[in-house]
């Protein structure tokens, strides 16, 4: 990641991907802005470059300003990636691909060559499948096949889909269908309730997964068992619970807190205090399970556990949060706004409090957030804030929603879609959401919904 810049220069609105930045941008000539446009791609203003959206912005502004698709290419060729370790290639192949998938011909030609060697090729596949012309994937499958001899587990670890184009098509036929053939991850099924039926209750318990799914059949026949008065069951359950073994207890409470049993609550919170903070995986693993037992408590109880744990320095911050989004009431707002604030302070994540948020509409306006919008980033934590203001802030539509028609990320352009103050201008842009062949699907849908009902 580049420093960012001044969030109210343009530059520093292009950074972080703001709507202001491309109605400001498109507003310049080209000769005043490509340099900056050019250097963001060059430089990823992202901090997180799997979690932030900026090709379809700078590729947007590559086309509104005509920026040459030569300038991108260049970016692209000096010291590309040599393996997959790194994410420098990310954004500038991103934007390339989009241009290619807008029809622009030097585009097409330069994602095509990447496949040959370049180390994410499979994204290069992915945007040359969604461009308007067929043709464009002709003779790659050779490509890959010659890239790729020898090596079929390396092919088959990086191809996409095998029910969708063009995997479908080259696994049945042509160069690429043998190599195509190998599965490096094995055969895959779920576990089958009839399987699971005849275990006992330790062994059932020991099936439940870590990390844990959001259904898993194992903790459903269990619950159901002992829901159903078996004995057995529970008292092996019950005893895992006070297991020395914290991955067997988190198991336990995996099951327990399906049936809503608070048993669970000092149990789950000593775990989560003795594995701290951490992201390691043992932890990770721990507290999804935990969480997901915490998530079949009776809101009341939950909100007495969420309310006790919502500031603490660890794990339980985040079970927190979590069962405030399902649970939170109106005594809560005070407390989600400030938590909103101190994180944005903090450069912390605020998506787990605006999710909270949301569950409050029609409470705002709220001093400051508006300013939060403007400076804060990752991009990806700004857009679930104003998703969440949509719903809270009744002023967002005549505010800071027009603007979001162009921010970079989806989740921001598709809030403001579903509630910007009408007048010709949004209307306008309305429309371009609504059929531009390059957005993403949810705001298409969103921008056409409320064409069909303009007074909404």
């Amino acid at each position: 990641m580049t420093k960012p810049m001044p969030p109210a220069s343009l530059a520093g609105k292009l950074q972080r991907g703001l709507g202001s930045g491309f109605l400001e941008a498109v507003g310049r000539t080209r000769v005043e802005v490509q340099s900056l446009v050019l250097d963001c791609i060059a430089h990823d203003p992202r901090i997180s470059q799997q979690d932030e959206s900026r090709e379809l912005y700078y590729a947007r502004l590559v086309l509104a300003l005509g920026i040459e698709d030569r300038h991108v290419a260049s970016i692209l060729a000096h010291e590309p990636d040599a393996d997959t370790q790194t994410t420098r290639d990310w954004l500038p192949l991103g934007v390339l691909g989009l241009l290619a998938r807008s029809g622009r011909p030097q585009a097409v030609s330069v994602v095509r060559g990447y496949v040959a060697g370049g180390a994410w090729w499979s994204e290069a596949i992915r945007h040359l499948a969604d461009a308007r012309d067929p043709g464009v994937l002709e003779g790659l499958d050779q490509v890959l096949a010659d890239r790729y001899h020898g090596d079929p587990d390396g092919l088959a670890m990086d191809a996409g889909p095998s029910d969708e184009e063009p995997w479908r098509t080259w696994s049945e036929r042509g160069p690429l269908a043998p190599l195509l053939a190998a599965d490096p991850y094995g055969a895959w099924r779920p576990e089958k309730t009839a399987e699971l039926d005849a275990l006992g209750p330790a062994e059932l318990l020991r099936s439940v997964a870590a990390p844990a799914r959001p259904v898993d059949p194992a903790v459903d026949l269990l619950a159901s068992r002992i829901a159903g008065g078996s004995a057995t069951d529970r008292r092996v359950v019950e005893n895992a619970l006070r297991s020395a073994d914290r991955e067997l207890a988190a198991r336990a409470v995996r099951v327990l807190g399906t049936l809503g049993d608070p048993a669970i609550v000092p149990v789950g919170e000593q775990i989560l205090v003795e594995i701290g903070g951490g992201l390691g995986v043992p932890g990770y693993r721990l507290r999804t399970l935990i969480l997901r037992g915490f998530e079949g408590l009776p809101p009341d109880d939950a909100l007495r556990v969420a309310r006790r744990w919502r500031d603490a320095d660890d794990y339980r911050d985040i079970v927190a949060t979590e069962l405030l989004a399902l649970h939170a009431a109106a005594e809560d707002l005070p407390w989600t706004v400030d938590a909103i604030r101190r994180a944005a302070a903090a450069g912390d994540n605020l998506w787990p409090h605006a999710r909270i948020l949301r569950r409050f509409p029609g409470t705002g306006p709220f001093d400051g957030f508006d300013v939060i919008y403007r400076t804060y980033t990752p991009s990806c934590c700004r857009g679930h804030l104003v998703e969440a203001m949509s719903i809270a802030d009744p002023t967002f539509g005549d505010t800071l929603a027009w603007e979001c028609l162009w921010d970079c990320e989806g989740t921001a352009r598709r809030a403001a879609a579903q509630t910007v103050a009408w007048s010709p201008g949004s209307e306008h842009r309305l429309r371009e959401l609504a059929w531009d062949p390059l957005e993403d699907e949810d705001v298409t849908d969103a921008a056409r919904a409320r064409l069909g009902s303009p007074t909404a």
